[in-house]
């Protein structure tokens, strides 16, 4: 066997991330896995590349949490009962860890390893040819993507209604948690005019749009799916790499907003202003026709 200058136990995403910066630094890697390279890699945690997560894990901070953990009813941890006596040092030194002047200085200290994540992972991927499944945080203007319709599809859409569903959203994804049923089904104009500039915009939403009012069904899914993928494409993205303190401010009448954000069990504090409007596009669709 090849003289090796490191040995990394675990081919999923951490395991060869090493591998691949030791041999860029020219050491000679030897990568093992049991099982074949990437077939037991934590796809949860594959999912989401960010550098925001600074914050590490702590010690349960409140009795009904350490209690969780003890009967085996959270994800956090596992254990094995005749391993906690071998283990207690190390819990209490994780206690220790877990105080608040601890966790800042940790979170201090991560900071400028975590905040090269997403710039690193997108070389790796450069590399490997694997770009194209990276999908970023960004907006697309929706009267850009209006512009660039054919006049016959924009004749054509110029009076129709769409319904926009919350629960048909909450459906097609995975990481918001909650009721589907906290809004009520909405119809909007499927052409939106601005009521400041002008122009005009298409509401559609991949997710969310539910129906085209007046349309057979099968009509109205496939011109939702072609206004979508108009609207959708790669090329027309503003993408957003998020840093700690950024602030991105944009008009929720001329733009959709795609996010990949964190599973259901991390939490994540962002802070969102809405400027008031009174002006309105739509109505609740069991709402009176008369008080749109």
């Amino acid at each position: 066997m090849a003289r090796s200058d490191a040995i990394v136990l675990g081919a999923g995403i951490v395991g060869v991330s090493i591998a691949l910066h030791l041999i860029k630094r020219g050491s000679s890697v030897a990568l093992i896995e049991r099982a074949g390279v990437g077939e037991q890699t934590s796809y949860g945690n594959a999912g989401v590349i960010e550098g925001s997560t600074i914050l590490p894990p702590a010690f349960p901070a409140s009795f009904g949490d350490l209690l969780r953990v003890a009967l085996k009813r959270g994800s956090e941890a596992n254990y094995h009962l005749g391993f906690l006596a071998e283990a207690a040092p190390w819990l209490l030194a994780f206690r220790a860890a877990s105080r608040p002047k601890r966790i800042a200085e940790t979170a201090r200290l991560n900071r400028p390893l975590f905040a090269a994540a997403v710039a690193e992972h997108k070389r790796l991927m450069q590399e490997a040819g694997a770009s194209r499944y990276l999908r970023e945080t960004g907006w697309l203007d929706t009267a850009h993507a209006y512009d660039l319709l054919p006049e016959d599809v924009k004749a054509r859409i110029a009076d129709l209604k769409v319904i926009h569903s919350y629960a048909t959203a909450h459906a097609k994804q995975t990481m918001v948690g909650g009721s589907p049923n906290i809004f009520p089904d909405v119809i909007h104009p499927l052409v939106a005019t601005h009521p400041y500039s002008g122009r005009k915009s298409l509401n559609i939403s991949p997710n969310s749009a539910k129906e085209i009012i007046g349309l057979p069904k099968e009509e109205s899914d496939e011109l939702i799916a072609y206004l979508a993928a108009h609207t959708c494409r790669e090329e027309q993205a503003y993408k957003h790499e998020w840093k700690h303190d950024d602030v991105v401010l944009w008009d929720n009448w001329r733009t959709m907003h795609r996010a990949y954000g964190h599973r259901k069990r991390f939490p994540r504090l962002m802070h969102r202003t809405t400027l008031s409007e009174p002006l309105r596009s739509g109505r609740w669709v069991e709402e009176p026709v008369a008080a749109e």
